[in-house]
Order: C-alpha cells, then structure tokens, then sequence
C-alpha cells in the first residue's frame, strides 16, 4: 500500500517538482496540492493523506495555523514543514502545532524521501526533524 502525500505551497513549481519527486516510487503517491492553508486543510479533509509536507508562508492561511486546524480535527495527522525559512521561531512554533519535523528546503530529495517515510511509518522524521 502506497504512502499518499499532500504537498501544500504557494508555489506552484515547487508543488509540481515535488509530484515529480513522488511519481514512480513504489511506496508514495501524490493525494493532493494546496497552494495556500485553507486549501491544504480543506483538501486534508477530502483526501486524507497519509503525509503533508507543509510550507510556512503562504497566502490567507500560514502554515502553523493550517497544522493547528488540521491537527485539531485530524490528531493523528502526519505533517512535515518544508520550507525555505530557516527559522528557530517558525520551527518551535511548527512543532508546537504538531508537525512531526521541520525541513528546510535545501534537503535532498533522499533526505525527504527518508522524511516522509519515517513519518508514516513510525511517526518521526528522523535526522532531519528539529
């Protein structure tokens, strides 16, 4: 059975690269794409994934408010932050709202790949988690 992710930023070739990324592995697919927090929880409530990677700053909804509303109606939702701020602030605050990890991103795509399973597998992300 196959891990479905959710990709929710604003940008769109981010969103795609990163479909790119999972088409073709044996064990992720693509559920979804938001490109702001209200899409990604809406469409969290349609897909249900298994995995969200999560940007930070994105139009009408930020990414810690998306992971505080998804996380009070799904607690057992796996959200991995990936983002290009490289912040101790945003991180503490992506944590405290339930993300699992806080990537930024300028990891490779093994180490997202490892990101990803490690969270629906075992509900870590590993290394690269703060």
């Amino acid at each position: 059975m196959k891990t479905r992710v959710l990709i929710a930023d604003d940008h769109e070739v981010v969103r795609k690269c990163l479909g790119l990324v999972l088409i073709g592995l044996d064990d992720l697919e693509l559920a979804g794409e938001a490109s702001d927090g209200e899409q990604a929880v809406a469409m969290y409530d349609k897909v249900k994934p298994d995995v969200v990677l999560m940007d930070m700053v994105m139009p009408s909804m930020d990414g810690v408010t998306a992971i505080q509303k998804i996380r009070e109606r799904h607690p057992q939702a796996k959200i991995i932050v990936l983002t290009a701020f490289d912040s101790d602030d945003l991180a503490r605050r992506a944590l405290h709202a339930g993300a699992l990890g806080y990537l930024n991103k300028d990891v490779t795509a093994d180490e997202l790949l490892q990101a990803i399973r490690g969270a629906q597998s075992s509900g870590h992300c590993g290394d690269k988690g703060r």
